[in-house]
């Protein structure tokens, strides 16, 4: 148990949730102290997928596949929260602007991409179809 916490308190969706607000807490920064802290940006939307593939394992090694599957869709929901918002942004700004700001897409693709590794096991169509749905999604709000 976490010292300081009981485990009523216990939340692997905390846990979660903490991995996306210090990405985001380090995407905020300075340009310069962004390039201090390049490692730990890096490393957030991998040790966020770490703790999916954990639990999502220890679901499967009890055999409890449905939850597994579960588990995997419910932690991609805030990271399908972050690319909304970032979908409607571009949609609000002019093309040419919106065309500029898509590059940033490459700060929410990783937790994504490391995410498609843990579902691929239990769901092997569902990372094509995501995909097609963010280019989707892309293309038009940058149209």
């Amino acid at each position: 148990m976490l010292p300081g916490r009981n485990r009523k308190d216990f939340s692997w969706q905390k846990i979660l949730k903490r991995y996306i607000d210090e990405y985001e807490y380090y995407q905020k920064l300075s340009p310069s102290f962004r390039a201090a802290a390049k490692k730990q940006i890096r490393s957030k939307p991998m040790e966020y997928a770490l703790v999916v593939s954990a639990v999502t394992e220890a679901y499967r090694m009890a055999g409890q596949n449905e939850k597994a599957h579960a588990y995997v869709l419910k932690s991609v929901v805030p990271v399908d929260q972050k690319f909304n918002v970032f979908v409607k942004g571009l949609q609000q700004m002019g093309k040419e602007k919106a065309m500029k700001e898509s590059e940033n897409i490459q700060q929410i693709v990783p937790f994504y991409q490391y995410l498609f590794d843990v579902i691929k096991p239990l769901d092997s169509t569902y990372s094509k179809k995501k995909e097609e749905q963010i280019t989707k999604a892309m293309i038009k709000a940058t149209q």
